[in-house]
C-alpha cells in the first residue's frame, strides 16, 4: 500500500526517479522507427495499412560548479500514425437487406405505408424520396451488402517533451534539488467508434510539471525532505468538422442547421448502430499545487 502521504489521490501511483548531473559531462542520443514494411497485416482489415513510428531524443548532463552544482537535461520527440481499427455497425444505400438495416427498403416501405419521410433525413442517408440512394452524398457511407464493417481511421501525433534539472548540494548535510518538464502534443484520434474520418477528435494536449526539494540530513539517523510541485495540464477535444484540413461535408447544404453558432455535427444515436458525429467540443485546464515534508528517523544500529 502507497505512504499516507498519497491519500488524497486513489489509483496508481509510479515512483520516478530523474538522473542528475555527475562531475563529467555524459549525455546519449537514441532513435528509433517502425513502418509498414515491418507489420503484419490487422486481422480484422483486408489489406496491410500505413503505419509509421519515428522516435528520437538526446540528453545531457554535467557540472556547472564542481561537486557543487549540476545540470541535466532531456528532449525527446514522438511521431506516429497508427491505424485503428473499430468495428462498425451502420445502414446501407444497398437494397434488399431490410427496412431494419436498408435505406431504399425503409424508404419503399414508409411510402407504402404513407409515412411522411423528412427531407433532411433523406438528405443526411443521401437518398431521394423515390429510393435512389448514393452513399457518397450522406453521412454513412455505406454502399455495401452488409451493415457490419470496419472503420480504419489513422491515429496520428507529433509530441515535443523536455525535462530541466538542476542539482545544488551547498554542504554535507543539504541538497537541493529543481526539475521542469515540459511536454506539447496534438493528436488526431478516434473518441469511440466514428463511421467518418471528418468525426475524428482534433486535441491540442500541454503538460507543465515543477518540482522542487530539499533534502536535510542532520544526523545519520535523522533526515528530513520537504517537497512542493506545480502541475499544469491544458486538454482540447475540438470536432474534426469544425477544420476544413478534415474535408467535412457542407451541413448546411443537407439542410442541417442548429443555429446555435457551433460548428461540428451533434453526437446522434440511431438504436442499433454506430452513432453519428464526433461528440467532442471542450477546453479542459487543470492547475494545482502541491506540498509535502517528511521527517525520517532511524532507530537502531
Amino acid at each position: 500500500n502507497p505512504k499516507a502521504e498519497y491519500g488524497p489521490r486513489p489509483g496508481m501511483y509510479v515512483n520516478m526517479g530523474l538522473k542528475s548531473g555527475t562531475n563529467d559531462l555524459h549525455g546519449i542520443m537514441f532513435a528509433s522507427g517502425r513502418d509498414s514494411a515491418l507489420e503484419a497485416t490487422n486481422p480484422f482489415l483486408t489489406s496491410k495499412q500505413p503505419i509509421r513510428i519515428i522516435q528520437w531524443g538526446v540528453n545531457l548532463g554535467g557540472p556547472i560548479k564542481k561537486d557543487k552544482l549540476f545540470f541535466f537535461g532531456d528532449y525527446e520527440r514522438d511521431d506516429f500514425s497508427v491505424t485503428a481499427p473499430k468495428g462498425t455497425k451502420i445502414p446501407t444505400t444497398a437494397a434488399g437487406l431490410g427496412k431494419g438495416g436498408s435505406f431504399p427498403d425503409a424508404i419503399a416501405h414508409m411510402n407504402t405505408a404513407g409515412v411522411p419521410i423528412s427531407q433532411l433525413s433523406l438528405n443526411l442517408a443521401g437518398c431521394t424520396s423515390a429510393g435512389s440512394c448514393d452513399a457518397s452524398k450522406g453521412l454513412f457511407g455505406n454502399s455495401l451488402n452488409t451493415t457490419s464493417g470496419v472503420a480504419a481511421f489513422p491515429v496520428a501525433n507529433v509530441s515535443n517533451n523536455v525535462i530541466g534539472k538542476i542539482d545544488y548540494n551547498p554542504s554535507e548535510k543539504h541538497a537541493v534539488h529543481g526539475e521542469y518538464l515540459f511536454g506539447q502534443g496534438s493528436p488526431t484520434a478516434q473518441n469511440g467508434i466514428r463511421i467518418q474520418p471528418y468525426w475524428r477528435g482534433n486535441y491540442h494536449i500541454r503538460t507543465q510539471i515543477v518540482r522542487a526539494a530539499w533534502i536535510w540530513t542532520p544526523s545519520s539517523s535523522w533526515v528530513n525532505e520537504a517537497r512542493f510541485g506545480y502541475d499544469r495540464i491544458l486538454r482540447t477535444a475540438d470536432a474534426g468538422d469544425c477544420y476544413a484540413s478534415f474535408n467535412p461535408p457542407d451541413y448546411a447544404a443537407m439542410g442541417f442547421v442548429t443555429g446555435t453558432g457551433l460548428c461540428g455535427f451533434p453526437n446522434v444515436t440511431i438504436s442499433g448502430f454506430t452513432a453519428l458525429g464526433s461528440n467532442l467540443g471542450s477546453i479542459n485546464p487543470v492547475s494545482y499545487y502541491s506540498g509535502q515534508d517528511a521527517m525520517t528517523h532511524t532507530f537502531g544500529a
